[in-house]
């Protein structure tokens, strides 16, 4: 039905607190809008809770703006960091923004 991939933040200049990181959320689109998301993530800031973490942060394309609705409704909020990720097609720049959620 989906995963959520999750774990200590990447960003070395994240020095806000302990966050956790959001690498990836991926629901089959036969699974969307009916809680499959939602409690993926949910489970992510328990277990980043349970690891002593007080927040949850994660990167989302720039222009998704359906993702960033689906964040925003679970209680993130674009932080002001922003980045270029070269990395995830090659040859085509894509902007990023950093969403940020307190979990303790």
């Amino acid at each position: 039905m989906g995963f959520c991939y999750f774990g200590p933040t990447r960003d070395a200049e994240d020095h806000a607190g302990r966050p956790a990181e959001i690498y990836a959320l991926n629901v089959a689109p036969q699974h969307w809008r009916h809680g499959a998301g939602r409690a993926l993530c949910e489970h992510a800031a328990r277990d980043a809770q349970a690891r002593e973490c007080d927040a949850m942060i994660l990167w989302v394309l720039e222009g998704n703006r359906a993702a960033r609705r689906f964040y925003e409704a679970l209680g993130y909020a674009a932080d002001g960091a922003e980045r270029v990720n070269v990395k995830l097609m090659p040859g085509t720049p894509l902007g990023e923004v950093r969403y940020r959620k307190a979990i303790a």
